[in-house]
């Protein structure tokens, strides 16, 4: 599970993975925009450029997420659906489902 504190830059980093093998840099660098499905909602980097970074850890293939300036309600939802987009992929491909929790703190 993934902990999403609302108004906090806490991050978490998400190892992209396809056919077992990580993403490589070239393939990072063909990432043009990222979104998350949460709660049938989505928020793309091109809204939320904060949020979600792909460039920083391309070598290693993660994308790191900093999700606390987007919510502002408690909740969960067990399938966030992670959606890459390419210039090839531009209707955005589902990469993986995320177990999602958002979290308010004083």
């Amino acid at each position: 599970m993934y902990k999403v504190y609302i108004g906090r830059d806490n991050e978490f980093a998400v190892q992209l993975v396809k056919n077992g093998v990580k993403l490589t840099a070239s393939e990072m660098q063909a990432i043009t925009n990222v979104g998350i499905v949460y709660e049938g909602t989505e928020y793309k980097y091109s809204d939320y450029n904060d949020a979600f970074d792909w460039s920083t850890r391309e070598d290693e293939g993660v994308l790191i997420c900093k999700l606390g300036g987007i919510f502002n309600t408690e909740g969960r939802d067990t399938k966030s659906e992670l959606i890459l987009y390419t210039a090839t992929d531009v209707n955005g491909v589902v990469w993986d489902y995320l177990d999602i929790k958002i979290i308010a703190v004083s």
